[in-house]
């Protein structure tokens, strides 16, 4: 389940100590990805790249793979399956699907629409399906922002 029904169960299930919803402080926000401060210095320094800006990470126009751990150095056994994750979720898969147009990014299972994986720990966007040049991306818990990296 998303983040809505998450904060639900959540309401529901211990409703004298769950959190409250106090209302913004003036601003809105959003989670982000972290890049630490080495990663981004060395790309700045070789090549100008301002790697807190997300349209520098465009593999289309930058080459920022060499800046981040290759797919094979990762140890997968560490690293959750798929299926424990909100790549599952088929709401928010549902929802991907129809805003993005991605149908090759997600499988039909039944009624449901879940996203497809790549050996059972990875989901490729579409660019990465058929290029190299695309860098990886670890999230925690059950996929943290996970469809909004998607996009």
């Amino acid at each position: 389940a998303g983040y809505s029904a998450t904060w639900q169960m959540i309401q529901d299930k211990y409703p004298s100590r769950a959190p409250r919803n106090l209302g913004n402080a003036g601003y809105f926000g959003d989670a982000r990805a972290h890049i630490s401060t080495p990663v981004q210095e060395m790309a700045y320094n070789a090549e100008g790249l301002s790697l807190d800006f997300y349209r520098e990470l465009n593999a289309s126009w930058n080459d920022v793979k060499r800046y981040f751990a290759d797919l094979d150095s990762v140890e997968k056994s560490r690293l959750r399956f798929c299926t424990e994750t909100n790549l599952m979720d088929p709401v928010e898969m549902a929802l991907y699907a129809e805003m993005t147009g991605d149908s090759d990014g997600v499988v039909s299972e039944g009624e449901s629409v879940v996203a497809k994986c790549w050996e059972n720990h990875f989901w490729y966007a579409p660019a990465c399906r058929q290029s190299s040049s695309c860098w990886l991306y670890i999230t925690g818990g059950s996929g943290w922002s996970l469809v909004e990296f998607m996009q």
